[in-house]
Parts: structure tokens; C-alpha cells; sequence
């Protein structure tokens, strides 16, 4: 009697499996070129990679120039309170170091907050085409999507600016809308090393934080440590941009061009630099796990070579693949 139950249960049990197999098989297409099987999953990831490589990015780009105009906005308004006479802020924060501090710490944490909202968590919140630069030589980003990303963080920016008149009126006039030019007694050549060695830190850091597993997750915040100290060595140098967008949304509302080469050349050379000692020496082995300031694996990734996970997303319609 038992025997005859274990028989049963054992026959049971293999008419799943074969039942199961049979569910996978039919699930299975043959490629009539190759011969080769697939299975529903295996022409998703194919789909996913199709649409990394020439679909149309257009939601990641709207969101890196909806974000960049809102760090501009950000910057804008910082230099705007903490710095103008009129500010209430000015008034109680004498010294200039602080004030410095408290700017770069302002802008800094604004990034944090635009990084880590689902802006971010969809674009990688480069926010900056000197990153956008970098992250294109090492490989992480396609030729058209640097180009893409360029375009509307340089477009964000000029909104933001633009955006930012009538929030922060009178004492964004008074600073001029926070448009960079070398300080006072300060050459050509003393703002241009600025801007190189701030922005060569900038981006040093952040390849290096986004190359680690355990620590990509937390580049925004270690930017929002970083960042004041950086204003405060640069910020009566150079104004310490690091950033071309930054510079050209402030620069084209308040018409001051002055050493304009300075704030697109400086931040790409000090990018490429930290590209070059990312792919040299000791840290070559340790490529970008992520683009992504701050990645999160609910969101797809346009970005070329990901390690960590993401969302297996293919857009509909005319945004899921288009023509190169």
C-alpha cells in the first residue's frame, strides 16, 4: 500500500517536471538565422540593449534640464541671500569664509536633493557637462547621449536663470544673477588653475565614489561635504563654477562674459584630467560601476556597461527605438 502511494507521488511529481518543461520549451523561440533558442527574458534584455543603444532618450535628457535648471536657480539664490547687502542673512554672517561655506553648502545640498528625486534616479543627475564629459571617455555613455546631455543641461541652465528673476528680484540683481569673472587683483591664469584644479577634485571624486559598490550609492552626500570647501578655496578666485552650465545661465541673463574659455575649458580639462588618472596607475582596474550619482535599480539606465542592476524598461511607442 505504501509502495503503490510512493509510486503514485513519484509519478506525480515527474509529470510536473515534465509539465514545467514543456511550459519552458513552448516559452522558447528559435532564431530562424542562428537556430539558436530564446527564452521571453533573454529577447527583453535584447530589446533593453537595442533601446540603450539607439532608442530616443528624450525622457533622460528633460529631466537633466529640468534638473540643471533648478541647480541653477539653486545657485543663483544662494550667492543671492547669503552674499547681497540686502540679504538679512549678510547681515548677521560677517565673515566672508562662512559665507562661502554657507554658499557652497546650500548649492551642494540642493544637488543632493535633485540627485536622489526621481529626476535623478532616471537621468544620473550629471547636471554638468564636464561630468557628462567624463563619464564619455570612460566609456559609460554614448557619443550621442553625451551630446544630448550637453544640450539640455546648457538649456536647463538658461531657464533656471531666467526662472530665478522674479523669485529672487533685487538681490539677485545685486549680484549679478551670481555671473562669474576672476576676482579682484586676480589673472586670467589664476582663475583658469581654479576652476582646473576644483573641478579635477570634483570629478576625481565623484569617478571614484561611483566605481565602488558600496559607496556609489552615497556620492551626492559626499559631494555636499566636499563642496563648500571647494567654494570657500576658489570662490573669491575664480567664483569656483566646475560646472559650464553654471556658468553660462547666469553669465547670458546678466551679459558678462568676461574670461568666458576659462569656465568651459577649466572644468573639461579638470574632468579629463581625472579621467586620465582613473584610466592609468593603480586605479584602471577600477572601472565605473554606474553612471549614476545615485543609483537606484527601479530605474532603466541608458548608460553603456552597468554592473550594478537595473530596471529592464523598454519605453512605447516612438521613444522605444529609433534610428541612430
Amino acid at each position: 500500500m505504501l509502495q503503490g502511494q510512493r509510486i503514485a507521488r513519484t509519478s506525480g511529481i515527474s509529470k510536473n517536471r515534465k509539465t514545467n518543461n514543456m511550459d519552458i520549451e513552448q516559452q522558447k523561440t528559435v532564431d530562424p538565422l542562428t537556430g539558436e533558442q530564446s527564452t521571453p527574458h533573454d529577447l527583453q534584455l535584447f530589446a533593453y540593449q537595442e533601446w540603450k543603444a539607439k532608442g530616443r532618450h528624450l525622457e533622460e535628457y528633460a529631466c537633466e534640464l529640468i534638473g540643471t535648471a533648478l541647480l541653477v536657480m539653486a545657485v543663483i539664490g544662494a550667492v543671492a541671500v547669503v552674499q547681497a547687502s540686502g540679504s538679512p542673512i549678510s547681515a548677521i554672517v560677517k565673515p566672508i569664509q562662512l559665507r562661502l561655506l554657507l554658499t557652497g553648502f546650500i548649492i551642494a545640498t540642493s544637488g543632493l536633493l535633485i540627485t536622489i528625486s526621481p529626476l535623478g534616479r532616471l537621468s544620473g543627475a550629471h547636471l554638468n557637462p564636464a561630468i557628462s564629459l567624463g563619464f564619455w571617455m570612460l566609456g559609460k555613455l554614448s557619443r550621442r547621449d553625451m551630446i544630448g546631455y550637453i544640450v539640455s543641461q546648457m538649456a536647463g541652465a538658461i531657464v533656471g536663470a531666467f526662472a530665478s528673476r522674479p523669485i529672487f528680484g533685487m538681490l539677485a540683481r545685486e549680484v549679478k544673477f551670481a555671473a562669474m569673472a576672476p576676482g579682484p587683483r586676480v589673472s586670467v591664469a589664476m582663475a583658469f588653475t581654479g576652476e582646473l584644479l576644483c573641478s579635477f577634485a570634483m570629478a576625481l571624486a565623484i569617478y571614484f565614489f561611483v566605481s565602488h559598490e558600496k559607496l556609489a550609492r552615497w556620492t551626492p552626500f559626499m559631494l555636499v561635504a566636499l563642496i563648500p570647501f571647494l567654494v570657500l578655496a576658489d570662490g573669491t578666485v575664480s567664483g569656483c563654477g566646475m560646472n559650464p552650465a553654471r556658468w553660462i545661465g547666469p553669465a547670458y541673463i546678466a551679459n558678462i562674459w568676461e574670461a568666458a574659455w576659462i569656465y568651459i575649458v577649466g572644468p573639461a580639462a579638470g574632468a579629463t584630467l581625472a579621467v586620465l588618472l582613473r584610466k592609468s596607475g593603480l586605479a584602471k582596474h577600477s572601472m565605473p560601476v554606474t553612471a549614476k550619482l545615485f543609483h537606484d535599480a527601479n530605474y532603466r539606465s541608458l548608460f553603456k556597461h552597468d554592473i550594478l542592476p537595473t530596471k529592464i524598461h523598454i519605453p512605447k511607442g516612438n521613444n522605444a527605438v529609433g534610428s541612430e
